[in-house]
């Protein structure tokens, strides 16, 4: 029912903003009431080098609408930017992501929320998608993705301790209406441990509705403690620190009745330091496979890990992302 196509980018940031890719993608013909989106699989994004107090983080992506022929443009931007504001340090990385066509029976709704969080703020923000925005549909699956995310401080010189983004939904009651909408979350944090400093972003997904029957599961969020005393407060064994990136898995079971391949993507992630001021040098999360096995059971496989500007994974830290997961049914 649905149809992937998997693209890898790897860049390499210039100066003056963020590094932007426009792909031709062929093939991609709709069929009457199909619709195409992008759903993020995983990024590797970091500096080249240097000390740096980190400003702004951004991943974006989309697809065009494809012409008579089948013809779409990918674009996907990344960029990173450090408290001088001038986009002129060197960063590079990649990004992974799949373009889906969904059937005629899913309604699809793609939002770009902005998150304003004042100085002041207590904890991460949540905001919802505007009303206009939502569909009237009381029955079915419903499921978001992530497409894309910016996250940055409004101004100062801020060691990054902890960094939240997810995307939610939810159905309000309205008169005889049950909107589905999307909503937002975003969080940063920086050394001080007080979520008292001004930030803001964007989050952008892609609500997909069901018409058909069909059912959404979530995969996680799993979770790396790499920390130095013997365990972590949720009880869990620690993996050494100097251990690089962590590859967890998750598995989880799947609907017997199932009509083509589920779609699978990053739904959100959360990281953080565990102590001390760090110069923020790297942050990886990418969901590296997804399969089902004959009894029906889905196993994903991560990588994930933040690193600062020492370069040798050294410092303790923690790591959770989530995976929402689509399953058309026959």
């Amino acid at each position: 029912m649905f149809r992937v196509i998997h693209h890898t980018w790897n860049f390499r940031g210039t100066k003056g903003g963020p590094a932007i890719l426009r792909r031709p993608v062929e093939g991609l013909a709709l069929q009457r009431d199909e619709a195409a989106f992008t759903v993020l699989r995983g990024f590797d994004l970091g500096y080249d080098g240097g000390d740096h107090h980190l400003r702004q983080l951004a991943l974006h992506s989309q697809v065009s609408a494809p012409d008579a022929a089948g013809r779409a443009e990918l674009r996907i931007e990344a960029g990173l930017r450090d408290a001088s504001g001038n986009w002129d340090d060197a960063y590079s990385g990649n990004l992974e992501v799949d373009i889906v066509v969904a059937p005629s029976s899913a309604v699809v709704l793609r939002s770009s929320i902005a998150v304003d969080a004042p100085a002041g703020t207590k904890g991460p923000k949540y905001v919802p998608d505007q009303e206009s925005n939502a569909w009237d549909m009381e029955n079915g699956a419903t499921a978001v993705f992530l497409s894309g995310f910016e996250v940055g401080y409004t101004s100062g010189d801020h060691h990054v301790q902890r960094l939240h983004v997810a995307a939610h939904h939810q159905m309000r009651t309205r008169g005889n209406q049950h909107l589905r909408l999307a909503y937002a979350m975003l969080g940063l944090r920086d050394a001080s441990g007080n979520w008292d400093d001004g930030y803001g972003g964007v989050v952008e997904s892609t609500l997909v509705h069901m018409i058909a029957p069909a059912t959404v599961v979530q995969v996680g969020p799993n979770r790396s403690y790499v920390i130095d005393s013997k365990e972590d407060p949720q009880g869990t064994p620690p993996t050494a620190v100097g251990s690089g990136p962590q590859r967890p898995s998750a598995s989880v079971g799947l609907p017997a009745a199932r009509a083509g391949e589920p779609v699978v993507g990053l739904r959100a992630f959360a990281a953080g330091f565990g102590n001390g001021d760090h110069h923020f040098g790297q942050l990886y999360c990418r969901l590296t496979s997804a399969t089902v096995d004959g009894e029906g059971r889905l196993t994903t496989q991560w990588e994930q890990g933040l690193r600062d500007r020492s370069g040798n994974w050294d410092d303790p830290y923690w790591f959770a992302a989530a995976a929402e997961v689509l399953v058309p049914q026959g």
